[in-house]
């Protein structure tokens, strides 16, 4: 049965389920209909023949009470106008017969099973004389239930015929549109077409299914709309990415790529597809790696990592891939973004090279500090040795052996301000003083000191061409020659070998490189410093440069040589260019820019020293104790007479007291309490003519500019000679006594 439903369309199944619900109900209601109007009908029939049975009891009680048989059996009898009566009898008083009608006899009567006796007591004067029974077929209640059945199915029936109808009709109202939505279902669903409608035909649940399948429709095409969109979006965001995008399997096999790829690749979108991740990557990584790696990625979850994508032509591109795992019908897809980095792979080199840069500059700035920090002590105490030196030198004119010792000292305190002079310059505080001179004459004395102690296993050759001038200090020229030398001849210290040294002007119409150094155009010196010693590797090529830096052994090298001679280089404007091979040797090229020769300087003449006319009294102020002494020696000595201040607190609270007692102030700048340039300023306003000089072994805060701002007419350098400062006393001193003259320029001298 459920087989065959199942089978029958809704329409069958809905006339038959009507039809059966009608039937039921019908069939239930005449059930119950017929016992009930039964049950009354046989009630009914019961106490109509009860009461039949007391009328005839009562016609025959004067039978009974005058003992007349004949007339009770005559009331009997009239039972035969009624069929359904089949016997009947009186008893009288003691039970005995006393009339009957039908088939009763003495001993009772056997009538059918449905049958009926009724029974009933027959009383005259309220005594019981006798009693009537009565014996009834019920054939009038089989006649009725025949009629009873009959009506019912015939209502059954026409009920029948009725829900069969109206079943039928309500499959019209309902089926039709639920086929009308079924057939237009299987039409979207064939032909992807979301703008169709069903018809709403009524305002039902039906109705109500039609507008609620519409406003789906509404909805699928409105998201199809949107999906459509988005997928246009993102293929050609895609497609107009910068980055190249895969789409594979997870066993590596090409199933999407964007334009980006191709290009990139120089693959067509169809040979692409064709190929696996195993065919572009360059690195050489194991499909179980990649596997490996590709299963500890989540979907929702990204990775990054670093490759080389292969070209068509073998050639290898850096990229940066950006990895995600998309699902889509149940398969897992590897989704990548590959950009290429070979420009941020460039960037960072050059960055990573102006840090370089920067680190080297920083330890360049650091021995600049450093020089700074000693220069001021070691000038103070080199203007006591050449101060000292001077003095003794001028109290011993009579003895040769002496003086020519003192010389010796006094040169090596020369070369020892020099030095000091050339530090500063190098960390770049201090100003350079370059003059017109021919580097050529600094070379050739420099190699006649280095062949005197450089050994002979070291053969010396010189290539020098040209007497070119360029704008130079000739201290500096002297060191940096000096350097490059001593390198040099160390790198072939122990093997021996040949230190070359060339000059010769060169001139450059085009900018060019040289070792990695660009060369403007223009005219130059270029001193070259080869050795056919070890040479350099590349790894500390890049070093050889930094302060400190050697490979040297302690005693043979500071690490200071070679940034001295970038900081000489860099300082003259000029360039310097380095090739070596480990094993060929090293060559230094020094590239200096000449300037328009002109003639040589005359010689200076012999200076008489000057000294005082009438007997100027000087303040002196100096924190060191040691020039203070030498100083104070000097200037009496040449006549002035000195009062000594150990700080500017000290002077200026002299000063004060008496600002005329003094003719001339001479004040060291950097002192405890107070500086010089303080001291200056409280006594330009105590004393506005009053000659003021101010020393200096170094000062981070003061320069010459700044010691005219103080209001210094001169500013001399430590270490300062006997010659020097005696002759900007006396130059003070002449100006002060001459009333034209208003101020006096700021004088700086070393």
């Amino acid at each position: 049965m459920k087989y065959l439903l199942g089978k029958c369309s809704i329409r069958r199944k809905f006339i038959l389920l009507l039809s059966a619900i009608a039937s039921l109900a019908v069939l239930t209601a005449s059930f119950v209909f017929y016992l009930q109007i039964i049950k009354t009908y046989n009630a009914s029939y019961q106490r109509n023949s009860t009461e039949r049975a007391a009328i005839l009891g009562g016609n025959c009680t004067a039978a009974l009470t005058f003992f007349l048989p004949d007339d009770a059996t005559n009331v009997l009898n009239s039972l035969k106008a009624d069929a359904s009566v089949i016997a009947a009898r009186i008893l009288d008083q003691n039970g005995k017969v006393f009339a009957s009608y039908g088939g009763y006899r003495q001993d009772g009567f056997k009538a059918e099973k449905t049958a009926i006796t009724v029974s009933e007591k027959i009383t005259h004067d309220g005594k019981v004389i006798g009693t009537i029974e009565l014996v009834d077929d019920m054939s009038h209640l089989h006649e009725f239930k025949e009629k009873v059945l009959l009506s019912l199915a015939m209502i059954l029936a026409v009920v029948l015929i009725c829900s069969i109808f109206l079943a039928k009709r309500l499959c019209t109202l309902i089926t039709t549109p639920l086929h009308d939505l079924s057939t237009l279902a299987s039409t979207i669903a064939y032909e992807q077409n979301y703008q169709l409608r069903a018809t709403v035909t009524s305002d039902d649940e039906v109705g109500t299914m039609a507008t609620a399948f519409n406003t789906m429709l509404e909805r699928i095409d409105h998201k199809t709309r949107d999906l459509i969109s988005s997928e246009h979006r993102f293929r050609t965001l895609i497609e107009q990415g910068v980055d190249a995008f895969f789409l594979h399997d997870e066993n590596g096999h090409l199933v999407d790529v964007n334009q980006t790829a191709c290009d990139s690749l120089d693959y067509s979108r169809e040979e692409l597809l064709s190929m696996t991740v195993a065919d572009i990557d360059g690195e050489s990584v194991s499909r179980q790696d990649r596997e490996n790696f590709w299963q500890q990625l989540v979907p929702g979850a990204t990775a990054t990592l670093t490759s080389h994508h292969k070209r068509r032509d073998g050639a290898l591109i850096p990229v940066e891939i950006r990895l995600g795992i998309l699902v889509m019908d149940g398969k897992r897809f590897v989704m990548g973004l590959a950009r290429d980095i070979s420009r941020r792979l460039a960037e960072q080199e050059e960055l990573h090279n102006i840090e370089m840069q920067l680190q080297q500059a920083q330890k360049m700035e650091s021995i600049g500090t450093l020089a700074g920090g000693i220069a001021h002590d070691f000038n103070n105490i080199l203007s006591a040795v050449i101060g000292f030196t001077d003095l003794t030198m001028m109290l011993t004119k009579d003895n040769p052996t002496v003086q020519e010792n003192l010389t010796h000292v006094r040169k090596a305190a020369d070369r020892a301000a020099s030095l000091v002079k050339q530090i500063l310059t190098f960390s770049r505080k201090q100003q350079q003083e370059k003059t017109p001179m021919q580097i050529s004459l600094v070379v050739k004395e420099a190699l006649k000191l280095l062949r005197a102690s450089i050994p002979s296993t070291i053969k010396i050759k010189q290539d020098i061409d040209t007497d070119g001038t360029v704008l130079a200090d000739p201290t500096q020229i002297h060191q940096l020659i000096m350097n490059l030398c001593t390198n040099a001849y160390h790198a072939m210290l122990d093997s021996g070998g040949v230190l070359s040294i060339s000059l010769h002007e060169i001139v450059i119409n085009q900018a060019l490189v040289d070792c990695g150094v660009e060369l403007p155009s223009g005219h130059y010196l270029k001193l070259s410093v080869s050795d056919s010693g070890c040479g350099i590797s590349p790894e500390i090529m890049a070093k050889i440069f930094e302060p400190y830096f050697t490979t040297k052994e302690k005693e043979r090298g500071t690490g200071l040589g070679l940034a001295v001679v970038h900081g000489i280089v860099k300082g003259h404007h000029g360039r310097i260019a380095v090739y070596s091979e480990p094993g060929h040797g090293t060559t230094f090229n020094i590239y200096l820019p000449m300037i328009a020769q002109s003639g040589s300087a005359d010689a200076m003449p012999t200076l008489t020293l000057p000294r005082a006319k009438s007997n100027e009294r000087i303040m002196l102020v100096d924190d060191e104790p040691l020039l203070r002494d030498t100083s104070s020696q000097f200037l009496r000595w040449a006549g002035y007479r000195v009062d000594l201040f150990a700080n500017g607190a000290e002077a200026w609270t002299a000063l004060s007291q008496t600002p005329d007692a003094w003719d001339l102030l001479i004040t060291d700048q950097t002192m405890p309490e107070m500086t010089g340039a303080q001291l200056t300023v409280k006594a330009r306003q105590l004393r506005p003519t009053l000659p003021i000089i101010i020393c200096s072994g170094f000062s981070e805060t003061l320069d010459p500019g700044g010691a005219m701002v103080a209001g210094a007419n001169a500013f001399l350098q430590k270490p300062v000679s006997l010659e020097t400062l005696l002759t900007r006393i006396n130059t003070l001193l002449e100006g002060a006594t001459n009333p034209s003259a208003a101020s006096f320029p700021c004088d700086n001298s070393s």
